[in-house]
């Protein structure tokens, strides 16, 4: 209440229903709770001026890790279901009765039929005897043409081919607990079927309603394609990253996100259209991705669980971040810049000083490929590792200070290293005309006889560049880079259709078998194949 009223006065709150309350008239309204997360957590609240701040949680509910002021999320997506029949199939085995003694658990998502139905195998006659949960059935299947006389006249008199049972929503049973069979004299061994079928649930489209304005990702849980270190946090990631996000249309975006890069972070900012934006600066980590109105104001948060707070960041990217000691008391606060702007100490009378905690990087790799090789000559890098090994760098603020250390040392000494130390291995750059409209295999058989080995190569339709009637001046050819060895033979095929393969025209010789292009054999680095034939002349 605005002003104090003696209690005997006063109107108590009152909760008269799930969506209804009374108080007294006299109360004025200070905030209220529009939504919760799935934690119980307030994720939008209203002051009394009517102005909404969203919070998002993270760390499994326990800390507040964004809150972002005039902005709010509703966006709603209720699952949704369609019941329908499904049929689950049960191969009869002839040859080991016994095998097919075994139960079926399914769950039916409402109420209605099971149809059991024993379809066995044409030429055969089968018989099964089972339970549906506590139901009992037996059912035969005379597909033979023979007489086989008892006990295959008495089942025939006694059952069909299938059962029906009306059972209730939920988990059931399936069980066969005995079969028989036999096959008419002229049929091959075949195994016979049993199926049935019931009500299940597929899903469908969920509905949805409402839209967000603020969405946070600082990569602490997701590990998805993770670095060692973040920005201010344990976790990044690296590659591509998509964020889709339904907007209000009558409110404009931007999104930001931090990038490691020239062994700093680095902020970007960008505006953030048609609800969605793709980030991906390559093999550079990037952390902190917030989405928030331009007209809002945004703050994120890193913590250490049941620390304290890491760090803060604000809208225009500018971090403040916190450190503890072995008693999680705070014992520094540093700037954008890792600068202390704020130390404390925490000292009894008499006691030594503490040496500072020191930290060190864990082992990273990463494959790098040789890019000094010349292309035209045919020559290819071939990749090899580059590790920066655990305990080279130390650090006396973090884990993760340590971690990006190391990560320095791999993005600007890991190219090199491969240009220096991997090989370039040669190839022959076969060009192949493919004037037919339809994608084929170029393949390359090699090896010694019982260990063959055959190498595919896609081959699309060339692109027409011309119309002269000669297919080398008409078409742009596919290049394909073959290494130098041995080849017992080499065909094309459509790849619709492997058996149809033929043999390509080849520039350097006549036949599409013993082709060697080891160097000593063949000392060129390019030939041209052609799909189709084609009238060298040798």
């Amino acid at each position: 209440m605005e002003n104090d009223v003696p209690l005997s006065d006063y109107s108590s709150f009152k909760l008269l229903n799930s969506a209804q309350y009374s108080m007294d008239n006299r109360c004025a309204l200070e905030m209220e709770y529009l939504d919760y997360d799935s934690y119980g957590n307030p994720a939008n609240i209203a002051d009394k001026a009517g102005v909404k701040t969203a919070y998002i949680w993270g760390y499994k509910g326990l800390y507040p890790v964004a809150k972002v002021v005039n902005a709010r999320n509703t966006f709603k997506s209720v699952p949704q279901y369609r019941d329908e029949r499904t049929t689950k199939y049960v191969n009869l085995k002839y040859s080991s009765l016994s095998a097919n003694v075994k139960s079926y658990n399914f769950y039916t998502s409402k109420a209605g039929d099971v149809e059991i139905v024993l379809a066995g195998a044409l030429g055969f006659n089968w018989y099964v005897s089972g339970h549906l949960d506590n139901k009992a059935f037996n059912l035969v299947q005379m597909r033979s043409s023979d007489n086989m006389g008892k006990p295959w006249t008495d089942y025939q008199n006694a059952y069909t081919y299938s059962a029906t049972f009306y059972v209730s929503a939920g988990y059931h049973t399936f069980s066969i607990l005995s079969t028989d069979a036999c096959k008419e004299s002229s049929a091959n061994v075949y195994d016979g079927d049993i199926h049935f079928s019931y009500w299940t649930r597929k899903s469908i489209a969920p509905e949805t309603s409402g839209t967000d304005d603020v969405f946070y990702e600082n990569f602490e849980t997701t590990h998805l394609r993770p670095a060692s270190f973040g920005y201010h946090s344990n976790n990044s990631c690296i590659g591509p990253y998509t964020v889709s996000l339904v907007t209000n249309p009558e409110r404009k975006y931007v999104i930001d996100y931090q990038v490691f890069k020239n062994g700093k972070w680095e902020y970007m900012k960008h505006d953030f259209v048609n609800g969605r934006d793709s980030i991906n600066e390559g093999v550079y980590p990037i952390d902190d991705v917030r989405v928030y109105p331009k007209d809002a104001s945004i703050t994120t948060y890193g913590y250490y669980p049941l620390i304290g707070l890491r760090s803060a960041t604000n809208e225009r990217g500018v971090t403040e971040s916190y450190r503890y000691d072995d008693f999680s008391r705070l014992v520094s606060v540093m700037d954008n810049d890792m600068n202390v702007v704020k130390e404390y100490d925490y000292f009894y009378q008499n006691q030594s000083v503490e040496p500072e905690l020191t930290y060190y990087n864990e082992q990273i790799r990463e494959t790098f490929t040789r890019n000094t090789c010349d292309a035209s000559l045919g020559e290819m890098g071939e990749s090899i590792d580059y590790v920066v090994p655990a305990k080279k760098y130390s650090s006396t603020l973090s884990q993760e200070d340590a971690n990006q250390k190391a990560y320095i040392d791999l993005r600007n000494n890991g190219q090199q290293y491969a240009n220096e130390h991997a090989e370039c291995n040669s190839n022959i750059i076969v060009s192949v005309y493919n004037p037919m409209e339809q994608d084929y295999y170029l393949t390359f058989d090699w090896g010694v006889q019982g260990s063959i080995v055959t190498d595919y190569y896609e081959i699309p339709p060339s692109r027409k560049i011309a119309d002269t009637g000669d297919v080398l001046k008409d078409y742009e050819p596919i290049k394909v880079y073959v290494p130098r060895r041995f080849y017992r033979d080499t065909r094309v095929a459509p790849q619709d259709d492997h058996w149809a393969y033929e043999e390509p025209s080849i520039k350097s010789t006549p036949y599409a078998f013993d082709i060697n292009y080891n160097i000593e054999y063949y000392t060129g680095h390019e030939d041209i194949y052609v799909i189709g034939g084609y009238p060298f002349a040798y």
